[in-house]
């Protein structure tokens, strides 16, 4: 009886226990309030008042509700021919974009924005740089390309934090030698203006990461280009460089380089002396001997020698097992008895306008190629032995003159696309349906009949076919 006794107290004590607590804790959503000999329940609110973190906002509108938390603002493409007032009490404003306006001027007050690092003012058709950007020293990065700017000031070199410059498709001839004492930038954009030398002032940033050159009026690439030590990435294609000074063999970080369209008869034996160089771009040139030194580069995984005038490939391909995209086409190649399966990494394979009237059979030994390209040939069959080309994704084998795929087609468990146009097919392969990734296939200005034509949709109808 007694043990009994005490576990009722045990009981109801916990159950007084359990009370309290659920009181407590409807007391803290919900407290009470005595008011006139009644109770009543007031709505307290108990939330803590966070503080206002900055945020990136992208409308003016919008910004002006908070604007001591404005980190990014974004007045691109609103007809705006100047810079609103309001913009200026944006005290944590870093980025400022102001693209596809119409703002010539800005205010000599954009001096009090101290945290801006960056500015995008690209086409707004400005014809010189306003005075007020040369007064933000805390800018890191500045986008003024598309517009009309045909000289640079020297109050550039005021700038001296910043690491980025974008001054693509203006009007520029020349760079003022102030343009030198930007010694923290490393990535400068100059391309599609209207150089004709190379500017002196360049050679001197030796910090350059970065240089886009394309699209200008250069003709040589001078022996200052040398002093650009940290330089990693050079793009020169779009002018008439014809002449490329063996200096360049001194860019030994340079990793990409980039001269495709250009009027190159020969490259200087220096440039294989890169050891880093992963992409060498080299198409639309004038090209008539490609050194065997070029197998040097044992870091290269892409390499585009197409439309040139090279009559031979006169180095070992089992010396270049690293390259992954190799473009020959449109050279007057002779022969192509090349041993292409030494290229065990070769994903992308270019032959086009090469006169082939069969594919060298070491192409069927690249287990991991997916982009074959042989168009504008004269071949006339594909061999049995394209099954092996286990990794193949799209065939373009457009502008050949092809009677039929192989059969053995089929087995191309990974091919997504085949490009047949401008031959003189009739037929296809029985069970194409059943290659399971294939999506597409292309036979424009073939033989097929339009009956034929329809009677293939009906067959494959789960396949896109365009005639």
């Amino acid at each position: 009886m007694f043990d009994k006794g005490v576990m009722r107290v045990k009981i109801i004590l916990s159950r007084i226990v359990l009370s309290i607590f659920l009181l407590a804790i409807a007391g803290f959503f919900m407290p009470m309030q005595v008011v006139s000999g009644t109770t009543k329940q007031k709505n307290i609110s108990r939330k803590r008042t966070k503080p206002i973190r900055p945020k990136k906002r992208f409308s003016l509108e919008e910004a002006l509700k908070h604007p001591e938390t404005v980190i990014k603002l974004d007045l691109s493409g609103k007809n705006l021919t100047a810079l609103p007032r309001e913009v200026l009490s944006f005290k944590s404003l870093k980025i400022l974009v102001l693209s596809n306006n119409k703002i010539t001027s800005l205010p000599k007050e954009l001096a009090g924005l101290s945290k801006l690092t960056e500015i995008k003012y690209n086409s707004n058709g400005l014809k010189s740089i306003p005075d007020a950007i040369f007064t933000l020293k805390t800018l890191t990065k500045l986008d003024l390309s598309r517009n009309k700017l045909t000289v640079i000031s020297p109050d550039i070199s005021k700038l001296s934090n910043l690491h980025f410059l974008n001054l693509m498709k203006n009007g520029l001839s020349q760079l003022p030698k102030e343009f030198a004492s930007l010694r923290s930038l490393s990535i400068l954009y100059i391309a599609y203006n209207k150089f004709e030398v190379f500017p002196p002032c360049i050679s001197k940033l030796t910090q350059l990461d970065k240089l886009n050159l394309s699209g200008n009026k250069f003709k040589v690439l001078p022996a200052s280009i040398g002093n650009l030590s940290g330089l990693r990435y050079l793009n020169s294609q779009n002018n008439k460089i014809d002449s490329i000074s063996p200096e360049i063999g001194r860019l030994q970080k340079l990793t990409d380089l980039n001269l495709g369209n250009n009027l190159l008869k020969y490259l200087p034996e220096k440039l294989f002396n890169i050891p880093g160089i992963r992409r060498l771009l080299l198409f639309r040139n004038r090209l008539v001997y490609l050194s065997p030194n070029i197998t040097k580069l044992q870091n290269l995984r892409k390499l585009d020698i197409s439309g040139n005038r090279l009559a031979a490939i006169r180095f070992d391909f089992s010396k270049m097992s690293g390259l992954q995209s190799l473009k020959l086409g449109s050279n007057p190649l002779k022969s192509l008895n090349y041993d292409f399966s030494k290229l065990v990494n070769l994903r992308l394979l270019n032959l086009t306008n090469c006169g082939l009237e069969k594919l060298p059979e070491t192409i069927y030994s690249l287990s991991k190629l997916r982009d074959l390209d042989v168009s504008k040939n004269k071949i006339t069959s594909l061999s049995p032995k394209i099954s092996a080309l286990l990794s193949l994704s799209n065939l373009k084998i457009n502008s050949n003159k092809l009677i039929e795929l192989p059969k053995e087609i089929i087995e191309l468990k990974k091919l997504r696309a085949i490009y047949a146009n401008f031959n003189k097919l009739t037929s296809l392969p029985d069970l194409l349906n059943t290659i399971p990734n294939l999506k597409l296939v292309s036979l424009r200005k073939n033989m097929f009949s339009d009956e034929e034509k329809q009677n293939i949709k009906k067959k494959y109808s789960d396949l896109r076919f365009i005639f």
